[in-house]
Formats: C-alpha cells, structure tokens, sequence
C-alpha cells in the first residue's frame, strides 16, 4: 500500500513522495506525473531552461504560448511563463524536501 509524503504545494498544485514505489506523484492544475528521482530533476532542468530563456520576455507572462513536448505521440504540455515559473517553483522546493527528508550526517 503507497504510502505518500507531501513535499510541496502551492496554489498550482502539489508533489507527493510514495515511500513504497519511490517516485514522485506531481499534480498541477490539470497535470498528473508520476516521476522517479531522475525524472523530475531531468524536467525540473528543463522547465528552469524554459523559464530563464523567457522571463524576460516581452509577452505576456500570463498567455500560454510555451510547448513542452512528451513522451506520447502527439501530446504536448502547454503553459505560460508564470505556470511554468509556478512548476519550476513546485518542483524546487519538492527536491530539497526531499534532500531534508533522505539527509543522514555523516
């Protein structure tokens, strides 16, 4: 039986962390992902090179006009620059609960 640990949440959504199947359950808005440790830091890295190549950007942060494509032919996940700067945000701090909750001092 999954046995989940909240480690983010915001307004957007929230990640969880499954103890018995090791991966993280991420909801956000209308997004389910299920990812393991190397999965959501890939995204996190992608989502964070989205985001820096077009905060500065001069449309409007709120228009979705950015284009995540996926592993299902055909599927892509859209968003706006401040969805994506509220994912990025999610999935940080998710990745350093996570960090605190495995941390053992040596």
């Amino acid at each position: 039986m999954c046995q989940h640990t909240t480690l983010a949440k915001n307004s957007d959504g929230f990640v969880l962390w499954c103890n018995e199947c090791l991966v993280y359950r991420v909801h956000f808005n209308s997004i389910a992902m299920i990812l393991d440790v190397k999965g959501l830091e890939g995204f996190k890295l992608n989502l964070s090179n989205c985001y820096q190549g077009n905060r500065f950007s001069q449309i409007d942060r709120a228009h979705k006009h950015l284009f995540f494509k996926t592993e299902v032919d055909g599927l892509q996940l859209w968003f706006s620059i401040n969805e994506i700067g509220s994912f990025l945000s999610l999935l940080q701090e998710a990745a350093l609960s996570y960090a605190e909750l495995n941390y053992q001092p040596s």
